[in-house]
């Protein structure tokens, strides 16, 4: 199985989230150093899912809906994301999953079916550990509503996370007018 690891330029991302909501007070709760991670190496997801789970459960009174908002401010808050997905169509956006090869490698597409006006997105994480892809799934599913939003295309963005006994995936569903 490859190895599952996101780009340091995340974690300063959510960083930026807490303080923002919750002031350099909820940075020392959760333990956040600025000068940890660097923006273009690579880490582990675990870590990356061990600070979103931090935010959830130190932070957010245990919400997992929380790991969704980061990842959808983490996308609406990155100007290099608005230049790429203002004003396109969703089709041609998820057509690629090129972008997002930039910043994070957790799984690989196993099945991507594109309609008129939705979306399917199966992936298979490369993790053994459930809570993992479980909060990575609500995570993406932020990210993916951020993509709509910036899209300026009215739609909702859904996760489905299923766990068989030596694999974890994802499917998304997404439908907009």
């Amino acid at each position: 199985m490859p190895t599952s690891e996101v780009k340091g330029e995340l974690f300063q991302q959510a960083q930026s989230y807490v303080q923002r909501k919750w002031g350099m007070e909820g940075a020392v709760k959760i333990s956040l150093d600025p000068d940890q991670f660097k923006p273009e190496e690579w880490y582990p997801l675990e870590d990356f899912t061990e600070l979103l789970a931090d935010i959830v459960h130190d932070l957010a009174d245990a919400n997992m809906e929380e790991a969704y908002k980061v990842g959808r401010w983490m996308v609406m808050n990155n100007v290099k994301w608005a230049g790429i997905f203002s004003a396109r169509k969703p089709q041609d956006i998820f057509s690629s999953n090129a972008n997002q090869k930039t910043e994070y490698k957790v799984g690989e597409v196993r099945g991507l079916l594109i309609h008129p006006n939705s979306l399917q997105l199966h992936i298979e994480m490369w993790t053994d550990d459930k809570e993992s892809a479980y909060i990575w799934g609500q995570f993406y599913r932020g990210r993916l509503q951020g993509v709509l939003d910036l899209s300026g295309t009215k739609g909702q963005a859904r996760v489905i996370v299923d766990y068989e006994e030596d694999k974890h995936s994802l499917t998304y569903d997404l439908t907009w007018i």
